[in-house]
């Protein structure tokens, strides 16, 4: 391997986890002036056919799948659309640091998914991690004050255990492929269409007002196809699990992003329960590091 490819990797790897979270920060600000988080996941569901089937072309891969990987890409879709929907109302109800810090649960859960699929035994390192997680998570989200709304809470959660039921339906059609990208592809083909139904049906596309609003609201899909064609590029020169430790970034950016452009200040015992989380999702990810196969093919191209 060429000495110079992980460093890319690593540095596309990093801008991958800052476009990411700067995409949420951006959707706030586009909430504040008027977008909806319904306006907001189609448009940049658009965009983001149009930047990776491009990018698919430009890199010599195939659009195409075969027609059982297609239907399930398809349907998947469907859950993709869920995933991203909760977790932009979840951006929306709460600070984007602890909306992000729960969804960033998905590692834990897809280790313990695999485990009750019967592909791997749980680890005493990831029995240790989720305790872990769920302790710091608990001070994060300050769940004894009761000062955040349960309903942020419960979205965002489900948009973690969705993008779970992504990942780990995904990971052998990926395993088998070679290729995460035309499986990624044909999933946002069935959720653009799942978006243009509701929206038609709601009979409203919420667009912001202003400048610093339709400035926002652009940057949501450019940043998401910056993290996305970084993200790839990154796993094919450091490896799906060199990759995914290094997007632990994204809620630590998360939490700098809200403070610096939104003013969402976390108390210190919040900050606490946020390193906790990252710490635990960190630990698992480097005891994977130590199994024989890398696994953990993640498909964060299907993230907000």
């Amino acid at each position: 391997m060429n000495q110079t490819r992980p460093i890319l990797g690593m540095v596309l790897a990093i801008v991958a986890a800052l476009s990411f979270a700067a995409g949420s920060s951006s959707a706030v600000i586009a909430y504040q002036a008027g977008a909806s988080p319904l306006s907001v996941i189609t448009t940049r569901i658009v965009f983001t056919i149009f930047a990776l089937w491009l990018f698919i072309r430009l890199t010599g891969g195939k659009t195409t799948l075969k027609r059982r990987d297609r239907n399930v890409s398809l349907a998947l879709g469907l859950l993709l659309g869920v995933q991203a929907y909760t977790l932009y109302e979840a951006i929306k109800m709460l600070p984007v640091a602890l909306a992000i810090l729960t969804f960033y649960l998905y590692p834990l859960l897809i280790a313990l998914s695999v485990h009750f699929m019967g592909r791997e035994r749980v680890s005493p390192m990831l029995a240790l991690s989720l305790a872990g997680a769920f302790v710091g998570l608990a001070l994060a989200l300050d769940v004894g004050g009761g000062g955040l709304g349960a309903t942020g809470i419960i979205l965002a959660a489900i948009s973690a255990a969705t993008f779970t039921m992504i990942a780990v339906t995904t990971q052998p059609m990926i395993a088998r492929t070679g290729d995460s990208r035309p499986i990624t592809l044909h999933m946002h083909y069935s959720s653009l269409a799942a978006f243009i139904v509701i929206d038609l049906a709601v009979g409203e596309y919420a667009l912001p007002s202003g400048p610093a609003g339709w400035v926002a609201y652009a940057a949501v899909p450019v940043l998401y196809a910056i993290a996305t064609t970084s993200f790839f590029i990154a796993m094919g020169h450091i490896g799906p699990v060199r990759t995914s430790l290094t997007m632990n970034l994204e809620p630590i950016m998360s939490i700098v992003f809200g403070f610096v452009l939104l003013g969402q200040v976390l108390t210190p015992i919040q900050l606490v329960g946020a390193a906790i989380v990252i710490a635990a999702v960190v630990a698992v990810k480097l005891d994977g590091l130590r199994k024989p196969a890398d696994h953990g093919s993640s498909a964060k191209s299907s993230n907000p």
